[in-house]
């Protein structure tokens, strides 16, 4: 594979290359990590051009087949984490079809899909069987996103594949599951626990505050785990009293610096973590000095749940019940969106539920019931039943 190598005499990143037999020379700018990463985009063009030129023509290739090229063109254009979802994700699917060609997937051939998801599927991490009817549509979307790649890239035409469009079918989604006052209230009680009797409590006495005030943060500000796990102590300024989030679910679409804002709680928080950390590093270190990944942190949270003996949730709840609250407080659905972070305010939408109680309380509002005192005349102490002798119409 060739290299990328710095030309001195034109005083930036080069690197050689092979066409038909000709050597040529791509310069590719003075900026470092600019030149690596058109690098790799150079790098995976030429190996999917090769790739293209070895393939079988028409329809006779196999799925499995494509969907490897598919997975090495995409591997340097997103997020790690991703790519490890579309590989686990297209892995099962290449392992149901076996070795089937383009050309003989039909819908047919899908329905055998969904069904084996819906009903055979065997998760041993959270050890049950059987996908969601979600997870089952996200499938189907990446064998259209893989035919639709080797369609733009010439590895087949269009007449040489018997598959339409797919279509994904609707899912009815429930509300977000958010954490009551007396869940949370389990949950802090469990500060002074030990998570683990397996675990030193040396390393206990570093992991739990820092859990807790990763809690406390996220219970206060709607954050996401992954965001506040990458705070460093730069991008806080406590006096002004705002913060920068710097690794977010759009930092590679849009990378300009997203500012929100603390409140009390929050300050409280974070504060005592954060003055003792030196200028540039991460607020919550794990024990080498690095920064506590998404992964660790949301493992540290399930074992505090339980403990409190709370089922079916994770970290996410926080941010739900972040957003529940708020709204629940009278807070208006665009300062819940600016708070999230959310671009659309259809996607906090799904937060604007409420439960039974506060609709219980909300209907006899008292500010509400001295108006409709005022506005309506009515009894003030009506009368109930169907009686006969009742000076109210009879029905």
């Amino acid at each position: 594979m060739p290299k990328l190598i710095f030309h001195k005499a034109s005083k930036q990143y080069a690197v050689f290359l092979s066409i038909t037999g000709i050597r040529k020379c791509f310069y590719l700018g003075g900026d470092r990590k600019k030149a690596e990463s058109d690098y790799y985009r150079l790098m995976s063009e030429m190996c999917v051009k090769k790739q293209r030129r070895s393939a079988k023509p028409g329809g006779s290739m196999c799925f499995s087949r494509l969907a490897d090229d598919y997975l090495a063109s995409i591997e340097r254009s997103v997020e790690p984490t991703t790519f490890r979802d579309y590989q686990c994700t297209l892995s099962v699917i290449c392992r149901f079809f076996g070795n089937i060609k383009v050309d003989e997937l039909t819908l047919l051939e899908i329905a055998r899909l969904k069904e084996y998801l819906l009903k055979e599927r065997v998760q041993n991490l959270r050890k049950k069987v059987g996908v969601s009817s979600g997870r089952c549509n996200k499938y189907t979307m990446y064998i259209h996103m893989v035919l639709s790649w080797g369609l733009r890239y010439g590895y087949f035409q269009p007449h040489d594949i018997n598959l339409p469009k797919i279509k994904r079918e609707p899912v009815k989604r429930r509300p977000p599951r958010f954490f009551s006052r007396e869940e949370i209230e389990k949950i802090f009680a469990c500060e002074k626990l030990y998570l683990s009797s397996s675990c030193r409590k040396d390393i206990l006495a570093s992991t739990i505050p820092q859990t807790f005030a990763i809690i406390r943060f996220m219970l206060a500000t709607g954050r996401r785990i992954q965001e506040v796990v990458h705070l460093k102590k730069r991008d806080l300024h406590f006096e002004e009293g705002w913060y920068e989030v710097t690794k977010d679910k759009t930092a590679r679409t849009n990378p300009s610096p997203k500012i929100y804002y603390f409140n009390e709680v929050a300050i409280s928080a974070i504060m005592p973590l954060a003055d003792n950390r030196l200028d540039g590093e991460y607020v919550f270190r794990n024990q080498k000095g690095g920064f506590i990944t998404p992964t660790a942190a949301g493992q540290r949270f399930k074992r505090i749940l339980k403990l409190a003996g709370i089922n079916d949730a994770a970290s996410k709840e926080l941010r739900h019940a972040f957003a529940s609250y708020m709204l629940m407080c009278g807070e208006s659905l665009e300062a819940v969106r600016e708070h999230l972070g959310h671009t659309d305010v259809k996607t906090t939408q799904i937060y604007a539920h409420l439960h039974d109680n506060y609709l219980r309380k909300s209907i006899n509002n008292p500010k509400f019931a001295s108006f409709l005192k005022e506005a309506i005349p009515f009894q003030s102490t009506p009368r109930v039943g169907n009686d006969i002798n009742s000076p109210l119409p009879y029905l």
